[in-house]
């Protein structure tokens, strides 16, 4: 239990360095970039905790309820992360 409580922040945080545009400029694009590698990598816990954990999913989907227009650069992390989750595990998604 410890253990899937510890994925799931480190999945939680991936998701808000990715996502966070506190953490989006030129300096630092490097940990969104990381961060969706890492989230995207061929690791079937990973694919599997951003789809069973209700807040991992949800904090993804709330991705597009924003009344700004979206980061080009965030909406292809975006793009790949929520591609990645229909091939794999299309029939939660």
């Amino acid at each position: 239990m410890h253990h899937m409580y510890i994925t799931s922040l480190l999945l939680s945080n991936f998701l808000s360095y990715v996502f966070n545009i506190a953490y989006f400029s030129l300096a630092v694009v490097r940990y969104p970039n990381i961060s969706c590698e890492l989230l995207t990598s061929d690791v079937t816990q990973i694919t599997d905790a951003l789809v069973g954990c209700g807040t991992l999913f949800s904090s993804l989907m709330n991705f597009l309820e924003t009344d700004s227009p979206l980061n080009p650069l965030q909406a292809s992390f975006y793009g790949k992360l929520v591609a990645l989750l229909i091939s794999r595990r299309g029939e939660l998604v």
